[in-house]
């Protein structure tokens, strides 16, 4: 079905358009959907996993960390992974829409981070009563990866801009 347009239908003009905006989003876009991508394919994995064993989703985490330990290891890596994924959405956004401000967001963010994750491990150290050794190593390798990885994603972002 071929209209004025050059002869093209509604769907190839579409999948064109598509296709350039997606050239011309860059690195950043790259970045996000690698990120996307690879949360699906592993989500989709670890679900299928559960689906064929009949556990719940933390059936893989209670096994690599064990039974004793894996409410520790849960909480150790929630709050980088929350702090994380909020950072590199905003720095994706601001960067997108005004460059010049991702210093000041940057710098606004540590702070809020530091006030974030004192509160986070006092909390979960004191009130909650988590046991420390396995919540800080779990706390402190999940920060460290998931901050090696937002900076790698930053570089790409920069190069692209």
């Amino acid at each position: 079905m071929a209209d004025k347009d050059g002869g093209k239908s509604f769907l190839e003009r579409s999948a064109e358009s598509l296709q350039q905006n997606a050239e011309q989003a860059g690195p950043a876009a790259g970045a996000s959907y690698t990120l996307i991508g690879a949360i699906l394919l592993l989500g989709g994995i670890g679900y299928a996993i559960d689906s064929w064993r009949g556990t719940s989703p933390w059936f893989l985490i209670g096994i690599a960390a064990g039974p004793e330990t894996g409410t520790e290891v849960v909480l150790g890596m929630l709050a980088p992974l929350v702090a994380a994924g909020v950072s590199w959405v905003l720095t994706e956004r601001i960067y997108a829409r005004s460059p010049e401000r991702l210093t000041g967001l940057m710098i606004s963010g540590f702070a809020a981070k530091m006030v974030f994750f004192g509160g986070y491990v006092a909390v979960m150290l004191k009130v909650v009563g988590l046991r420390p050794v396995p919540f800080i190593a779990s706390f402190t390798g999940y920060f460290i990866a998931l901050y090696l990885f937002e900076a790698l994603l930053l570089r790409r972002l920069f190069a692209g801009g």
